[in-house]
């Protein structure tokens, strides 16, 4: 009788602390934070849809089209993902950046990144914007865990958190502060 329990007791906990287990792995393996000088840690393959939305982008197909002739031509090697929970619905979200292979996009102090929320019916594009360094924090708004990003100019530093709301990521709040030299 006493083993019946104990097995019944097991058996009861197993699936939380295997899920337990699982999210820990994913929070020590996920990367929060991007930058211009920062390299994916561990980049995952771009799933197609995810490609396709990317070429399909008025500022990729702007600065690309010219290099090689149409849109569907703008290999995935041009971009990295890596995965990130942004709403812990255990769909693997996505955030996209430009990479060194890429001869058209980016510029001095600024990349562009794409954040994908992860749904049922696909990748969603949540955040495009072009920026410093990008960093996924751990405060939430309707769910969804907010992104702070920093832009550099030659004197002041410009920082500006999201926030998501609906189906998109808008900002909420920016503040400036100088660059000491």
């Amino acid at each position: 009788m006493k083993f019946r329990i104990l097995m019944l007791v097991i058996i009861t906990l197993l699936p939380g602390s295997l899920r337990a287990q699982r999210q820990i792995r994913t929070a020590i393996r996920e990367q929060t934070g991007f930058g211009a000088e920062q390299r994916v840690r561990h980049p995952v393959a771009l799933p197609s849809d995810v490609l396709d939305v990317l070429r399909k982008n008025a500022d990729v197909q702007k600065a690309c089209l010219k290099r090689v002739g149409s849109a569907d031509r703008i290999p995935s090697s041009w971009f990295t993902a890596s995965e990130i929970n942004l709403n812990n619905d255990n769909l693997q979200d996505l955030v996209v950046m430009s990479t060194s292979e890429n001869p058209c996009l980016g510029g001095a102090n600024i990349v562009p990144y794409w954040v994908f929320r992860n749904t049922r019916d696909g990748h969603q594009l949540v955040l495009d914007i072009s920026t410093f360094n990008l960093d996924i924090l751990r405060t939430k708004k309707n769910g969804y865990r907010d992104i702070r990003t920093e832009e550099l100019t030659a004197v002041k530093i410009l920082r500006t958190v999201y926030k998501f709301k609906g189906r998109r990521y808008r900002a909420w709040r920016s503040w400036e502060r100088p660059i000491k030299v």
